[in-house]
């Protein structure tokens, strides 16, 4: 149910915060909101660092045995290339020599990412948990799911917005109800599994 809300709540609040900060103050208000939020997530890599490194002083097991930064950045860079040839695929041409070069690269970054996994003693995802049955079946449950959702998720605000002619903040509070019920529905999926079991 934690796994389940975080990101939920996530969504829940991001587009309710969006819709006020670009009512307010323009668009380019929204990447406020995604600063404070890289900013929260590098605050808490630190104390989840420090925390590891006072168990290691005290004889305890590390909670994590550290970061390979060369995984990070080919994943970083294999991503980021993809997304921008694919987003600015229609736009530029297919065909052209910058997306070409842009999916090649990525193509390259996520070859490169696939071997430096495999000779990893800490790589980015453990391969023990691409045998496990339990989170192959959970990984492809919830592919379905965002596969499903991601499109409404997607296509709703431009919907509020065009077709229906409400305004920004309202279109951000009328896109945290998809979230909130996902919130409900884990919260009460993960007390129903806790009474099963």
């Amino acid at each position: 149910a934690i796994f389940s809300t975080a990101p939920a709540a996530g969504l829940c609040g991001g587009p309710a915060l969006g819709g006020q900060l670009t009512s307010m103050f323009g668009w380019e208000a929204i990447f406020l909101l995604s600063l404070g939020a890289a900013l929260l997530a590098i605050g808490l890599v630190v104390s989840v660092s420090t925390h590891a490194s006072l168990q290691t002083r005290q004889g305890l097991p590390p909670a994590s045995q550290g970061v390979n930064f060369t995984s990070v950045a080919l994943a970083s860079a294999g991503l980021l290339t993809l997304v921008l040839g694919l987003n600015q695929g229609q736009e530029w041409n297919w065909t052209s020599l910058p997306i070409l070069l842009l999916l090649a690269g990525s193509i390259i970054a996520l070859s490169l990412l696939v071997l430096e996994e495999r000779r990893s003693s800490t790589p980015i995802v453990d391969r023990a948990l691409l045998t496990s049955p339990g989170f192959l079946h959970a990984g492809a449950v919830l592919f379905l799911v965002l596969v499903a959702f991601g499109g409404c998720v997607f296509l709703m605000p431009f919907y509020f917005e065009w077709f229906r002619k409400l305004d920004i903040d309202a279109v951000g509070l009328l896109l945290m109800t998809q979230p909130a019920a996902g919130i409900d529905v884990s919260i009460m999926a993960g007390l129903t599994l806790a009474e099963t079991s």
